[in-house]
């Protein structure tokens, strides 16, 4: 740890070691650590000849405003990449990513001609702005990989409990995100503190008089030349003998300012129910169920047979291509996940990391925008019922897995839903655990008395809990029975 930290800070104690030392203390071998006669009057001298403070916050305001801009952009299109389904979207984002192999002086030239055409020249928004072309590139593909590795689940639990898709984004992914988002402000903060050129472009005052035919040209007279020579003669307006270019935030021949603007059956009637893959690939089809209001049915079969689409499909998360889903007498087919009264729990619990149990619990109720006396009650009463009480002020990470499986339940039955949805729930506990949680959620589904569907690839689990058991074998179901029946007079070979 010692040797990381010197090897940190040795080029930091170089550098102001050297701003310390003469030239020819600088220059003899071999060096001290610490000058013989540390020049201490040169800070001084500096400081109350130059604009230090204002110099350190111009410098400020810049970085801060490309750091600003930045993340707004990378941010949204980082998560668009992340998460939307575009054809070419990955070669799109190594396409931003190249954008880093332009030397950052190519781009002067044209982004001087166009800040200067529109009188932006000189101005602190500007050099962010003309950073934040530097930026964005990495910050994107940064960010990208930072969502990538958020799990999806956590947006489509907030949607069933009521959130839109940006609002998903807000309330979960960029809290959840927020170390990542910091340090990614960080390097940009950097990377923009650090670049000179454009600093020295972008923020020079041009002056009142070029004398172009005398040749005798300052920096900003040759700037305006090549500006000339690469785009044409008269690209920059008012250019003659001794052309008036104004202050910054000028053009000749316009003002001097310019601003840049619970009751009956619950019923799933799809004719054709499936979903699209690459090739084509039909996920479900001829898929039909009837399920009467109360009722546990449980869906089984073999990995990818498309058991864990049926839920998506039901809360609104998975989009149909052919059929209805009604809850009651209410066609939800096209309704969004929040507006379908069903709860879902999640294979993976899908619990907000950076929620409380407490806020957990009630999430969904506070995205319903309930009274918090109300939210209160409830959450106590689902606590309560499932034996989470001395959880409640606990984050979900100081949690074991049968505590998380409880606190996702809660988060289920404190909205009083219409319906309720398990996507394999139990797959992640051990044996014993998943025996104990079979018979809390058959207890605690007696007591509800709503409709459940809970999908599983374990017979055993499912011929233990199921009112009835849908056995689906690629897509298609197999039978549809109880447990009894299946047992005694299985419709087929892959049944039996």
């Amino acid at each position: 740890m010692i040797c990381t930290i010197a090897v940190i800070l040795f080029p930091v104690h170089w550098l102001f070691m050297t701003a310390l030392t003469t030239t020819d203390e600088l220059i003899r071998l071999p060096h001290s650590f610490w000058p013989d006669d540390a020049q201490w009057h040169i800070f001084a001298k500096v400081w109350a000849e130059r604009p230090i403070p204002a110099w350190l916050l111009n410098s400020t305001i810049a970085a801060v405003g490309s750091v600003a801009l930045s993340m707004f952009t990378s941010v949204l299109a980082g998560y668009s990449l992340s998460r939307f389904s575009v054809r070419g979207g990955h070669s799109l984002g190594m396409f931003i990513l190249t954008a880093k192999m332009l030397p950052a002086t190519l781009l002067v030239i044209p982004l001087f001609a166009m800040f200067r055409s529109v009188g932006m020249i000189g101005s602190l928004w500007t050099l962010a702005i003309a950073h934040s072309t530097l930026i964005v590139p990495f910050t994107t593909w940064m960010l990208k990989g930072l969502f990538d590795t958020m799990p999806r689940e956590l947006e489509q639990a907030a949607m069933v409990d009521g959130c839109s898709p940006l609002g998903a984004m807000l309330r979960v992914i960029l809290p959840v995100s927020a170390p990542g988002l910091a340090a990614t402000a960080l390097y940009a903060f950097v990377l923009s503190w650090s670049e000179y050129a454009y600093a020295r472009t972008f923020t020079r005052k041009l002056p009142r008089q070029l004398d172009c035919q005398s040749g005798h040209h300052n920096h900003a007279g040759r700037i305006h030349d090549r500006v000339e020579r690469k785009f044409g003669r008269g690209c920059i307006r008012g250019h003659t003998a001794n052309a008036d270019l104004s202050v910054p935030g000028t053009i000749p021949g316009r003002r001097s300012c310019r601003r840049l603007g619970k009751t009956g059956k619950w019923r799933l009637f799809p004719s054709r129910i499936f979903r699209r893959h690459m090739g084509g690939l039909a996920v479900l089809r001829e898929f039909s169920v009837e399920m009467a209001d109360g009722e546990f049915v449980v869906l089984v079969g073999p990995s990818g047979c498309g058991k864990s689409t049926i839920p998506k499909i039901l809360t609104g998360l998975e989009p149909t291509t052919g059929g209805r889903v009604l809850i009651g007498d209410h066609d939800v087919t096209d309704m969004a996940p929040g507006d379908r009264d069903v709860a879902m729990v999640f294979q993976n619990y899908a619990l907000y990391p950076h929620l409380s149990v407490r806020k957990n619990i009630g999430f969904g109720l506070r995205m319903r925008q309930m009274r918090a006396s109300e939210i209160e009650r409830r959450v106590a009463e689902a606590a309560r019922i499932l034996a989470v009480e001395s959880y409640l002020d606990r984050r979900p990470r100081d949690l074991s897995g049968g505590q998380r499986q409880r606190v996702a339940l809660g988060r289920a039955i404190v909205r009083e839903p219409k319906a309720f949805l398990m996507d394999e729930p139990l797959s992640n506990l051990d044996t014993k655990l998943r025996v104990h949680m079979r018979a809390e959620i058959g207890a605690l589904h007696k007591r509800l008395g709503v409709a459940a569907i809970f999908v599983t690839h374990d017979q055993i689990e499912a011929m233990a809990m199921a009112d009835r058991v849908v056995i689906i074998r690629e897509g298609e179901i197999q039978q549809i029975a109880t447990p009894d029946e299946v047992f005694m007079e299985p419709a087929n070979l892959f049944v039996a």
